[in-house]
């Protein structure tokens, strides 16, 4: 076989494994699509973030007990209002030192706990009731979100 002959063969065999290349693995005709959805869905839950402190200048165990009595008084107060205790969460707990911070570094000016409390309510017309307590027994009110219900989002999810 002559050289040219074997070259023309060569490059026939390249350019056919290319072309083979080609639809083998080249890109394939793909579909995408894009979309979004809304619905417009009325919150079935209200939760009322609420943070109750308490400080000492001289003890940790001090400022503990003065939460005591203000979280009683929280918890008897919205008791009398028909909230139950599966309705009441703590979602936050802290007792620690408050410190003053100058030039010179830091200093201890007391003590202080913190507890952060969440009503949630499926009756949103105990709101205004539930932060009027919650005021008048020297808790903070945080803020107030409007929400769905666990369950809700789920079924909103799977209608959206």
């Amino acid at each position: 076989m002559n050289q040219s002959l074997k070259i023309a063969l060569g490059l026939s065999v390249v350019l056919a494994l290319f072309i083979a290349g080609y639809f083998l693995v080249g890109d394939r005709p793909t579909v995408s699509a894009q979309g979004t959805s809304s619905l417009d869905v009325t919150p079935d839950l209200v939760s009322v973030y609420m943070t109750i402190e308490a400080r000492d200048k001289d003890s940790a165990r001090v400022a503990q007990d003065a939460h005591k009595v203000l979280s009683g008084d929280l918890a008897d107060a919205l008791r009398s209002l028909g909230i139950s205790e599966s309705e009441i969460k703590t979602s936050y707990y802290n007792v620690g030192p408050e410190y003053d911070w100058t030039q010179n570094g830091q200093k201890i000016k007391g003590y202080l706990a913190t507890q952060q409390v969440v009503v949630e309510l499926k009756d949103f017309t105990k709101v205004v009731d539930v932060v009027d307590v919650a005021v008048n027994s020297g808790v903070i009110i945080g803020s107030i979100n409007f929400e769905l219900s666990p369950g809700k989002q789920s079924e909103y999810k799977t209608l959206a």
